[in-house]
């Protein structure tokens, strides 16, 4: 099966400030991603799997042109160095299969050490999150207005 797509959760979504780096490809649909927790450290999102399959991240199927060779705008992305690893899954959405590549945080520990998790799922943090993150906001000096 040809990898084709791509599944962003964070910063690359629609209206968020990575999204331009996807100007080339085609926005697909918004779905989600079982088995998976998100944290994050106010400025961006990290996933890592979990045996919990009630739990899901919120993100967006999008189609790279070329295939492959569309990743290779992503990999210019200083975050792709720093702790992302690809890993190739099917996620389906309405019936419909989609093999697509996503970007997972290797160093799980770490992450549930240091960050707090998004309940949601969604980078796109409610209200609700917002409160319950305030205090996590405060200890690493983060204003309100990075996390959306």
């Amino acid at each position: 099966m040809d990898n084709k797509f791509i599944f962003v959760f964070g910063t690359l979504r629609k209206n968020n400030a990575l999204n331009y780096v996807l100007k080339n490809c085609s926005y697909v649909v918004t779905t989600t991603l079982n088995g998976y927790k998100m944290y994050t450290n106010g400025l961006f999102p990290y996933i890592i799997p979990t045996t919990d399959k009630n739990k899901t991240v919120v993100g967006e199927i999008w189609k790279l042109p070329n295939g492959k060779k569309g990743i290779k705008k992503l990999k210019e992305l200083d975050f792709i160095e720093t702790g992302y690893k690809r890993k190739n899954i099917i996620i389906t959405h309405d019936k419909i299969k989609y093999f697509v590549g996503i970007y997972i945080y290797e160093n799980k520990e770490y992450v549930i050490k240091k960050y707090p998790e998004v309940i949601s799922g969604d980078f796109n943090i409610s209200i609700e999150e917002l409160r319950t993150l305030k205090s996590f906001r405060r200890s690493y000096n983060i204003s309100p207005m990075r996390f959306f």
